[in-house]
Formats: structure tokens, C-alpha cells, sequence
């Protein structure tokens, strides 16, 4: 079985993914550094599991600009998954972005 490896960068809300099961997908999405905003999964379906979430500083950046967030994703069953992810600060109560996406996946 060959595993394979889908990444979208900063997609729009509304994007539509196909995925077999066992494949990953990495989602990569600019945050504003220095500002205390960071994506967060607000909503992680069952059957598409939350591998890795870490932050992809740009080389020679200087301290506080702006920075990516690098959510990996696999799909452990079939079916249509939406992912939401949320542009905000911890300590607040509404995002300032808000990204849908849609994962259909298949065995």
C-alpha cells in the first residue's frame, strides 16, 4: 500500500479534498507573529485524526514576523469530514479568520 502526502497552502474556505484512507494532508496557513493569533482546529471530525500541529518560522525572520502554522492530517475512515480551523488569540472568544475544508475519504 502506497502512502501519500496532499498539501494545500493557505487554502480558501470552501476547498474540497479527495483522500484515501491511510493518506495524510498537510494544511499550511499564515498567522500574524508577535500578535498572539494562532490557527486552531475548532472542528476535528472522526474519521480524519490531527497528526502533527507546529509553527514554520520563515529563515531570517526577525522575532515577531509574521509566521506559518503546519496542521497535518490523517484519514482513518470513510466518509466526508469538515475541518474547520480558527484564526484567533487563546484568550479570546472569536476568531479574526475562519478556513472550511472538506475532506472526502475513500478506501
Amino acid at each position: 500500500m502506497t502512502v501519500s502526502h496532499r498539501v494545500l497552502d493557505n487554502p480558501v474556505s470552501g476547498a474540497v479534498v479527495d483522500l484515501p484512507v491511510g493518506d495524510t494532508l498537510e494544511i499550511r496557513l499564515n498567522q500574524i507573529g508577535g500578535a498572539g493569533y494562532l490557527w486552531k482546529v475548532e472542528t476535528e471530525p472522526a474519521n480524519v485524526h490531527l497528526d502533527e500541529d507546529r509553527l514554520d518560522r520563515f529563515v531570517g525572520a526577525m522575532p515577531g514576523a509574521a509566521a506559518g502554522r503546519i496542521l497535518t492530517f490523517r484519514a482513518v475512515a470513510d466518509g466526508t469530514a469538515h475541518l474547520r480551523l480558527a484564526l484567533m488569540r487563546p484568550w479570546e472568544d472569536t476568531p479574526i479568520e475562519r478556513v472550511d475544508v472538506e475532506v472526502n475519504v475513500t478506501s
